[in-house]
């Protein structure tokens, strides 16, 4: 059913510069009021204050990360919460220029690997499933599913040749009439990179509704960060996000492109209109960006 529209009373509206096209939004408006401030809050700082985090707060916005979603549900990652000043000075050596730096102010740093080997997760997946109630037809299927999609075997020589044969496979059956519809096949490593980085977003709204900011990080040497966690073989590093408290709030956030030149209504070349333009340096509620 379609969801009933529900004009947000708080603010009253939002128009945007152009059209001045009021806002209106499906749902609650307390949670979008909530939301919008969640992600007018969030920003990446460039230094940190010493001051400690509750564990129970960075406890609590790791398990909602775990809530984001990822193909068939096979959640191919894990993450590192490092606290120890001795592991936060090996971790701040393997990052570059003034990412250490961060590492070593952050209260907490969370490193977020992706498994390269998802395979081997297809059992529990499996089961998960199950609990849920999902068909026998599916739950019989999604092995298939998850070996077509993740390419995540064991061994590194055998996910790059299976995954060279697939894309290759994919590329003659997209162009034969009347052959069967094949997807556009992701390496072995920038899948699982998608199903981690859903995590890793979710993870810095969590931060920032518990008042944390995060800075996320893709400046590092990926080998050493693994030496410096012992992080096997088998899993890589997408991204690093030091969590704390900024040093300072910038006056003015980097801005955005404006939204007609990155939305297209119905297909490419169609600027979307009536798009909202909010003033996130405006983090209490009212105004809207030139942007």
């Amino acid at each position: 059913a379609t969801p009933t529209l529900v004009v947000v009373t708080w603010p009253p509206f939002h128009f945007h510069p152009h059209n001045r096209v009021p806002v209106k939004m499906g749902g609650s408006s307390e949670l979008v009021a909530a939301f919008r401030k969640i992600v007018g809050r969030r920003f990446s700082p460039r230094a940190f204050k010493p001051d400690p985090i509750d564990p129970s707060i960075i406890r609590t916005c790791l398990s909602f990360a775990q809530r984001s979603p990822s193909s068939f549900n096979v959640q191919p990652y894990i993450a590192i919460l490092v606290t120890s000043e001795a592991r936060k000075e090996a971790l701040a050596g393997a990052m570059l220029g003034e990412n250490g730096t961060k590492v070593r102010a952050a209260p907490a740093t969370v490193v977020f690997a992706a498994d390269l080997q998802s395979m081997n997760l297809t059992e529990k997946v499996v089961k998960l499933a199950q609990e849920a109630g999902a068909p026998g037809q599916f739950t019989r299927q999604l092995p298939t599913y998850i070996q077509m999609m993740s390419g995540g075997y064991d061994n590194p020589l055998l996910r790059q040749g299976v995954y060279g044969i697939k894309s290759g496979l994919g590329v003659v059956l997209r162009n034969v009439p009347g052959a069967p519809a094949a997807p556009e096949f992701n390496s072995p490593e920038a899948w699982a990179y998608k199903q981690t980085s859903l995590a890793c977003m979710t993870y810095m709204h969590a931060a920032a509704a518990h008042g944390l900011d995060t800075a996320p990080m893709e400046g590092f040497v990926a080998e050493k960060v693994c030496r410096a966690l012992n992080i096997p073989c088998r899993y890589s590093v997408p991204m690093v996000i030091a969590t704390g408290y900024a040093e300072s709030t910038p006056a003015k956030r980097m801005g955005r492109f404006p939204p007609s030149e990155v939305f297209h209504d119905d297909c490419f070349g169609t600027p979307l209109d009536q798009m909202p333009v909010f003033d996130f340096d405006d983090t209490g509620d009212s105004q809207t960006s030139n942007a």
